[in-house]
C-alpha cells in the first residue's frame, strides 16, 4: 500500500490546505497572533495579528511564505526574535523532521538547497541534525512597533 504523500510520481507531497474549521477558530483568535504553519515551514493561513506580529504573509507571494526562508533569509524577521539563533535552529529541526517524513519531496530538496546555498546559519544548524515537532514552546520577540512579547505556542 502506498503511503498517500508519495502517490505522486514526481516524488511531491500532495497540496496543503487548511480545513475550514481550523479557518474559523484562526479567525476566531481575534486576541492574539496566530498562524498555521505547513510541510516544509509553510506559512498556510494567518490571522490579522500574525500578519502584523510576523509579516504581511498575504504580501508575499506563496512560495515566499515559508517560516524557513522568512527565519533565515529576511533581516526584518530575524530581527524580531530576542534568540535568533535558538529561533534558527528550532526551524531546521523543524524542517529536518518533516523532510524524513517527506524524503521524496522535490519542493523539500529545493528548500534546503536553497538556504544552504544563501545562509551559513542556516547551513551550520542543518548540520545539528536535530529533529524537532512543533508542539509546544515561547519565543521572545522584540517588535519594533511594540515592545517585546513573550508568546507560547
Amino acid at each position: 500500500m502506498s503511503r498517500p504523500d508519495t502517490d505522486r510520481p514526481d516524488g511531491a507531497a500532495p497540496a496543503q490546505r487548511v480545513r475550514p474549521g481550523l479557518r474559523r477558530l484562526l479567525d476566531s483568535a481575534a486576541d492574539v497572533p496566530a498562524y498555521v504553519v505547513g510541510r516544509n515551514t509553510d506559512v498556510l493561513a494567518w490571522n490579522r495579528l500574525g500578519a502584523a506580529l510576523i509579516t504581511d504573509f498575504g504580501a508575499l507571494p506563496p512560495r515566499q511564505r515559508s517560516l524557513a526562508r522568512l527565519v533565515f533569509l529576511d533581516e526584518g524577521v530575524r530581527g524580531l526574535y530576542a534568540d535568533w539563533r535558538g529561533k534558527a535552529s528550532d526551524v531546521a529541526a523543524y524542517l529536518r523532521l518533516d523532510a524524513g517524513r517527506h524524503p521524496d519531496d522535490p519542493e523539500t530538496a529545493a528548500l534546503i538547497a536553497e538556504l544552504s546555498s544563501a545562509s551559513p546559519e542556516f547551513r551550520e544548524a542543518w548540520a545539528e541534525h536535530r529533529l524537532k515537532g512543533k508542539t509546544h514552546g515561547r519565543y521572545l520577540y522584540r517588535h519594533p512597533a511594540v515592545g517585546e512579547l513573550d508568546l507560547g505556542f
